[in-house]
Formats: structure tokens, sequence, C-alpha cells
């Protein structure tokens, strides 16, 4: 669930342009991180000209455009994805006139778990609770319960009354990014008989 593939997705028929991620560069990006693309272009014109980038879906480039230098390169510019994307794919386009190239990526969903996933407690006991988080390099999260008592920092999660509670982990990236567990907190119930 961390996947950023990156797709040709069109080549102009003269191929002029071309527009891929650096050699050596993952193509799986998380939420909130880049990745740096290049430019080049190949035939009559190919120095000192201005290739301008545009981008469809939730995403932005660090530049919007570039000018190839004798070679035909361009100065290498980043892909950022959102740290909290709204959708699940973005293209990064280059033109050069009516010739273009694009880079199609797949956002990864950030991804909550929440460890044990079940416990059964006594009143008066503590549980040490886990988060982890996957599609950002953000992993922090904060702690509540429907019950009980619970550290919004650690997720040490207290026991008191008897009951089944929902343990919640939220993304500081957002309420809809979250993971859950279970707490039981048993009790002993039935009746006191006094004798005189």
């Amino acid at each position: 669930d961390s996947l950023a593939t990156a797709t040709r997705v069109s080549r102009s028929a003269r191929d002029r342009i071309e527009l891929e991620p650096l050699p050596g560069t993952s193509t799986t990006v998380n939420a909130g991180t880049s990745a740096p693309l290049r430019v080049r272009v190949a035939g009559n014109g190919m120095a000192n000209a201005t290739v301008n980038y545009s981008v469809s879906g939730p995403v932005s480039v660090s530049s919007t455009s570039g000018v190839t230098n004798e070679n035909g390169e361009a100065p290498t510019f980043n892909y950022i994805a959102p740290a909290n994307p709204s959708g699940t794919t973005a293209t990064v386009t280059a033109t050069l006139g009516s010739d273009q190239d694009s880079v199609t990526f797949t956002i990864s969903t950030v991804q909550v778990r929440v460890s044990p996933t079940s416990v059964s407690l006594s009143p008066g006991q503590t549980r040490q609770f886990t988060a982890t988080v996957t599609g950002t390099p953000n992993t922090a999260v904060v702690w509540s319960a429907t019950g009980g008592a619970i550290d919004p920092g650690t997720g040490v999660f207290s026991a008191s009354a008897p009951g089944t509670y929902t343990v919640r982990a939220t993304s500081v990236l957002g309420a809809g990014f979250f993971g859950e567990a279970t707490a039981v907190v048993a009790g002993v119930s039935g009746q006191l008989t006094l004798l005189y």
C-alpha cells in the first residue's frame, strides 16, 4: 500500500521530449515525500528551450518550467506528494510547443495499525498499545479511548470500570487516518451477603 509507480502516459510523434524520474530513484513514493524528475529534449532547438510543467491530481511540483542547456537537459525538479492525498493518482506533464511527455504516479494511502488488536484487563491494570503508520514519513499519532483512561501521547491504557472499550490511534495528518483495538475490562458481579 505504499506504491507510486511512474507510468509513461503520452509521447509526441516526433519524440522530442522525455520526462522521467532520475535513474536510481525509487518509484515507491509515500504521501508527504518527493521524487526528482528530469527532462531531456532532442532535435532542433533543443538548447535554451523553455519546457513548461503542469500537474493534474493531488500533487504539486517544485517548478513550473525549466530551460534546457546545450545538451537539451533541463534542471531537475521534484514531484511532491501531498501529506494528505485526496486521490490515488496524479499526472505530471512536460510540454514544449506541441510536444509533451507525462508521468503518472499512484499515491500511497496513509494506514494506521494498532497492536495488540485486543486485550483483556482487570480494573487498575495498564497496557501499552503501539501504532504502526505506513504511507507517510510522519508517523505521529494521537491516542484516545471510549472508556478507561489513555495517555494521548504514549498509548498507555489504564483500565477502570468493567466494560468493552475502543482504543484508537489517529494520525496527525487527519482524522480519516486511524487504527483501532479493543480493550475488555472484566469485573466481578454478584451479591454480597452479610452474616450477623
